[in-house]
């Protein structure tokens, strides 16, 4: 089943709110990878599946989408035809473990089964999405905070080789 949601629509219903992505991939027990769509939606979006399919790119998760695609949060909404940029699979970043109140010396960069350890993320490696599952909650903050892979609030979790507030 789970090949069969590559290059679905999901609406993700909220509890303040829709959101709408593209299942670009399914990676087995890694979960799908999810292209999540710029914009929140008040009430169920009733335009053309088409017409959602070429929305905006807000960021990329991993989500649990074989899972889960029956829950009545979740529904599949239409078929999208995947871009050459979708089928590309996206690299991720994960942020290195730190004592409590102490700052991480560094991040991993996850590319499908390959992971580099790196001590401060580049300029290139700051538009990579989070690396982790993410479910509804999770979700729900990344729209309400506005954090995408760029957002000050995430690249300042972790060193840096550039300044982000000149990006």
């Amino acid at each position: 089943m789970s090949k069969k949601l590559v290059g679905k629509l999901v609406e993700f219903k909220l509890p303040k709110f829709f959101v709408y992505g593209i299942c670009t991939h399914s990676e087995g027990t890694q979960g799908e990878i999810v292209r999540m769509l710029k914009g929140v939606h008040h009430a169920q979006n009733k335009e053309t599946g088409s017409t959602l399919c070429s929305g905006e790119h807000f960021t990329t998760i991993r989500f649990p989408l074989r899972y889960t695609h029956k829950e009545p949060e979740i529904q599949v909404v239409s078929d999208c035809n995947l871009s050459k940029a979708d089928l590309i699979r996206p690299i991720f970043r994960s942020l290195g473990i730190a004592p409590a109140g102490e700052k991480p010396n560094g991040w991993w960069i996850v590319d499908g089964n390959d992971e580099k350890w790196v001590e401060a993320l580049t300029i290139e490696m700051a538009s990579y999405p989070d690396d982790g599952l993410h479910n509804l909650l999770a979700i729900q903050e990344l729209y309400e905070n506005d954090l995408f892979p760029e957002s000050i609030e995430l690249l300042s979790r972790g060193p840096l080789s550039f300044d982000p507030t000149k990006m």
